[in-house]
């Protein structure tokens, strides 16, 4: 099925299971030099639709912010 289409069971008075499965989905984080507009990094990312990432920018902030650069976001 997709998003909007409808199904009719073949008894409608009995429960129909109708198993989702979430969608893969890719993405990207970009770092990029506000002065120079240069990209430092890029980092790939991928999930499925409604799951939550494990990916964290902390790393990355805290060691451009000692190589002197200022978050700004």
């Amino acid at each position: 099925m997709t998003p909007g289409s409808s199904y009719q069971p073949s008894d409608p008075t009995k429960d129909t299971t109708i198993t989702y499965t979430a969608d893969k989905q890719k993405g990207s984080v970009s770092y990029v030099d506000d002065t120079t507009g240069k990209t430092l990094k890029t980092d790939s990312i991928s999930g499925t639709t409604g799951s939550k990432s494990s990916y964290s920018t902390s790393g990355s902030i805290a060691d451009y912010k000692k190589q002197g650069y200022e978050l700004v976001t």
